[in-house]
């Protein structure tokens, strides 16, 4: 298993991340690995959890070839990453967000949300994702997958491959943000 933060996750077993790959794919603690598996409802096979799984519940996203599928291996990043590699404070991102003004994907919510006024702090964003966006490069060849039924925890793949949308949290649609941010020129994203 590689352990960095610029390359792609290297699976020990192809296609199955274990708790510890599950944690540095995730960027978090080990005790919130139990949380997030709950959470999100992922399958766990043999102590394993297939990285489709992760992709497709956790990120909303569904790789269409093996290029896609590399892309999708780097490691999700935090807020300070995010400030670092935008140029944007952490209490400008973290404002942008609550006021859903944010010019890029608002990133996926792995823990619950807080009770209090506090900002949740398992925000993360995908590298895959983000980066393309900066570069205005295009990206990898992933489609979003949207569900008919929002409270489904099996994803609806042909509704994602016909390309249909469904009312979803702005936090929780991370393919959603980037359509509609590719329609922009970089200079209409510069805030």
């Amino acid at each position: 298993m590689q352990n960095t933060t610029s390359g792609p996750l290297i699976l020990k077993t192809p296609g199955m991340m274990t708790r510890k790959e599950l944690r540095i794919f995730l960027h978090v603690g080990i005790n919130e690995v139990p949380k997030i598996i709950n959470h999100f409802k992922l399958p766990i096979i043999e102590d394993h959890v297939p990285e489709r799984s992760v992709w497709n519940l956790i990120l909303k996203l569904d790789p269409q070839d093996e290029a896609a599928e590399n892309v999708l291996r780097l490691p999700l990043r935090d807020i300070n990453w995010l400030s670092q590699t935008t140029g944007k404070s952490v209490s400008n991102i973290r404002s942008k967000i609550k006021n859903r003004t944010f010019q890029y994907p608002l990133g996926v919510q792995l823990g619950a949300e807080s009770g209090d006024k506090s900002p949740p702090r398992l925000r993360r964003w995908p590298q895959a994702i983000i980066l393309p966006l900066l570069s205005g490069c295009p990206s990898a060849n992933i489609i979003q997958i949207v569900a008919d039924d929002s409270s489904s925890t099996q994803p609806d793949c042909n509704a994602a491959k016909n390309a249909k949308t469904a009312d979803h949290d702005a936090g929780d649609n991370v393919f959603g943000d980037i359509v509609a941010l590719s329609a922009q020129s970089p200079q209409q994203r510069s805030a």
